[in-house]
C-alpha cells in the first residue's frame, strides 16, 4: 500500500501517467455489461460472487515466491476484488477473510473472501492455486441476475447470461479483440493525444487497501472495517 502511494506521488510530481493493467476494466464485454447494470437491468445490486481458481505445480513458479509478493491473493485475489468493487460500484466498508498458507513456500493457496459495502449489498469472493475451476462471476439485483463465463480476461469471444423473472439470455458478443489489447489501445491513445486515461491509477490503491485488509482478517481470523 505505501509502495504504490508513492508509487502514485513520484508519478504525479514528474507529469507521468501511471496505467493499471486491470486489463478486463477496458474489454468491450465489460463495457456492455456495465451499461446493462446501470440501466438497472436487474434492478438494485444486492450480491457478487467471484471464483477464480487454477492449479500450480511447478515448485519454480515465481507466485510462490515470498520475496515476490507471491500468493493467491496477490496474483489474482486483485482482479476478484476489482471485479467486486466494478460491481457495485461503491466501496466496500468490512471484510472477512480466511487463508491456508502453503507449509514449504509460506504464501497462501487460496484465500475466501466476504465483502460487505454500503446500501446492503455483500460480495463472496475466491482466488487459489490448490485447484482449477473455470473462472466465473454473478452479479445478483432486486429483479434478476448477470452470470458472467469469463470476467476477467475474455477473448475474441465471449458469452454471458442475463436472467428476470420473466425470461433467461444467453448472450454471445463477437469482440473481435483478445484479452490485453482494449487496454494497450487505450494505452497508446492517452500517451499518443495526452488523453485522460478512463481508469485513474489511484482506482488501484483502492484495491490495495481491500487487499491489505483480507490479508489482516486472514492472518487475525477476525472481521476487519476498511479506512
Amino acid at each position: 500500500h505505501e509502495a504504490a502511494e508513492q508509487m502514485l506521488k513520484a508519478a504525479k510530481k514528474n507529469s507521468i501517467m501511471l496505467f493499471e493493467a486491470m486489463v478486463f476494466r477496458y474489454h468491450p464485454q465489460t463495457l456492455r455489461i456495465k451499461n446493462l447494470l446501470d440501466s438497472n437491468v436487474v434492478g438494485n445490486i444486492k450480491h457478487i460472487n467471484c471464483n477464480i481458481s487454477t492449479s500450480l505445480s511447478s515448485e519454480n513458479n515465481i507466485r510462490w515466491k515470498t520475496l515476490l509478493s507471491g500468493g493467491a491473493l496477490m496474483d489474482i485475489g486483485c482482479y476478484v476484488i476489482t471485479l467486486a468493487r466494478w460491481a457495485a460500484g461503491i466501496e466496500p466498508t468490512e471484510v472477512t477473510a480466511t487463508w491456508s498458507i502453503h507449509p514449504q513456500y509460506g504464501v497462501d493457496t487460496h484465500a475466501t473472501i466476504l465483502l460487505s459495502f454500503p446500501q446492503s449489498i455483500s460480495a463472496t469472493l475466491h482466488c487459489g492455486f490448490d485447484g482449477f475451476s473455470k473462472p466465473t462471476a454473478q452479479i445478483f439485483g432486486t429483479k434478476g441476475y448477470i452470470e458472467i463465463e469469463q470476467p476477467t480476461h475474455p477473448y475474441d469471444e465471449s458469452t454471458y447470461t442475463i436472467a428476470t423473472k420473466s425470461e433467461t439470455k444467453k448472450i454471445t458478443m463477437k469482440n473481435k479483440t483478445w484479452p490485453f489489447v482494449p487496454a494497450l489501445d487505450h494505452f497508446n491513445e492517452c500517451i499518443l493525444t495526452g488523453a485522460s486515461p478512463i481508469l485513474s491509477a489511484s482506482d488501484a490503491l483502492r484495491t490495495i487497501r481491500v487487499m491489505d485488509a483480507v490479508k489482516k482478517s486472514a492472518q487475525m481470523k477476525e472481521r476487519v472495517f476498511i479506512d
